[in-house]
Formats: structure tokens, sequence, C-alpha cells
């Protein structure tokens, strides 16, 4: 009973402060993890790396992280890409944000780049190329770690999410989010229509293979929207141990149609 209690306060002390890294990341125009690295976790996740550690090939070029697509590492070159330097420095416990940084490959590979192709490059491995695309704003980087809206559940005050966790992390998350609304091509934060709000501390927990829901009701926050594109930004963390986490951002896109 009593290592519950102590599980259950340390919930409540993240979820509070999620809402504040959630600020953060709305401030700085995207923050791919927050990680406090006073333990290292010794936990393996399903791909062989540690669980605290980054799961995915990543690189970081002209500023910009991308993510390997799992298409193989024998992929043709594309047209127009051309070599644009090596790899510099590795580190699998943060996502890279230098470039020719990385994680997940090895000093020296080859990166390949196209300036009409912003969105993707390849890194050169032994039997052909790996395919590396664009990650928006450092979302959606938990592998194995998924947020969607139910279909259909969206109006003008709410959506409902599904958050579904495949891999043996400890996924825990609270009732914190960001709305934004897709507007001239770009997403826009929709802003509060009170001061002083504040989010319930509760904090949930995403078991693996059993999908968490969670609606989330925004009209006395923001008001009623109008039919439109928009999405949810919540914060996940990857829950070690007593100051020991990662956080992470997901993002569901949905729509919501005239009535």
């Amino acid at each position: 009973m009593g290592s519950r209690r102590w599980r259950w306060r340390w919930i409540w002390i993240w979820t509070a402060a999620a809402a504040v890294l959630l600020v953060v990341y709305s401030s700085k125009g995207g923050v791919v993890s927050q990680t406090n690295q006073k333990a290292e976790a010794e936990q393996t996740a399903p791909t062989g790396y540690p669980s605290g550690e980054i799961q995915r090939a990543s690189v970081c070029y002209n500023g910009t992280l991308y993510l390997y697509t799992a298409d193989g590492f024998d992929l043709p070159l594309g047209d127009g890409f051309e070599k644009a330097g090596t790899i510099a420095a590795v580190d699998n416990t943060e996502y890279p944000s230098e470039d020719f940084h990385a994680s997940r490959l090895d000093p020296g590979q080859e990166v390949y780049g196209n300036r009409d192709e912003p969105d993707r490059i390849y890194v050169k491995y032994n039997s052909g190329f790996g395919l590396f695309e664009k990650a928006e704003d450092g979302l959606n980087t938990l592998d194995g770690v998924t947020m969607k809206a139910v279909e259909g559940s969206a109006d003008s005050g709410s959506v409902k999410l599904c958050i579904l966790n495949e891999t043996d992390l400890d996924i825990m998350f609270g009732e914190n989010y960001e709305l934004q609304h897709f507007v001239n091509g770009q997403w826009q934060s929709v802003p509060y229509i009170i001061d002083n709000w504040t989010f319930n501390a509760v904090g949930y927990e995403a078991r693996k293979g059993s999908p968490a829901e969670i609606t989330v009701n925004w009209e006395i926050f923001h008001g009623s929207m109008e039919p439109g594109n928009y999405r949810i930004i919540k914060t996940v963390n990857d829950f070690r141990g007593t100051g020991d986490y990662t956080t992470y951002y997901l993002a569901a896109e949905f729509e919501i149609r005239q009535r």
C-alpha cells in the first residue's frame, strides 16, 4: 500500500509540471524531449535498446530533425540527392539538435540531401541507403506510442483521444493539452478565453496493448470551434522512477464538420 501511495504522489507531481512543459513547447516552437538523467533505465525495449534511450535512428541536418522511415537499408539513392556531409557525433540519449549529429547511426556515415526535396534525406549503409523524413516540430517521436482522435468523436466543444502504448515503457499522461487550428497553411494555437486557467492534476497510465481513452473538453477554455481542421498536442512521460523520466509530445489531427 505504501508503494502505491508513493507512486501516485509522483504521478501528481509530474502531471502538474506537464502543463508547464506544454507552454514551453508552444513558446519555443517545438521540443523533442525533456530528459531527466538522474538515473539510467535498466529496462530493455522491444528494439533491443535500453528503454531510456532513443529507439529510432535520427539525424539533424540544416537545423532540422529527420527520422528513419524503417523502409530498409538497401534503398537506391533518390534522384538529385548529393553528399552533404558525414555523421560527426552520435548520442543515443537525446535527439540531435546540431547538424550532422545523430542517434543510432555510426560516425562517418554519409548523409545525402536535395535542396528541391527538403522533407527527406538519405543515409548511406553498407547495402544501400536508408530514407529519413522530416520530423514535424518534434512531435510523435516516441516509437511505439501513438495518439489518435476517435473517428467521428469531434464536435465544436470536444474530441475523444486514444493513446496506444505498444512498448514495455511505463507511459503516463495527464489532462493538459494544447489545441491548434490549421489556418492559412500553418498550425496556430487557439487562444484562451479565460484568465488564470489550470488543468486538473490527475495522472493516467497507458498500459501496453490496452488503449487509453480520454475526452478533451475545451469549451470552458476556448469556446466553441468553427468547422475546420484541428489538432491536439499532449505531453506523455516515459516514467522510470523517482525523478527519472522523459517527456514527449504527441499530436492527433481531426476535423470538425458542419452539423
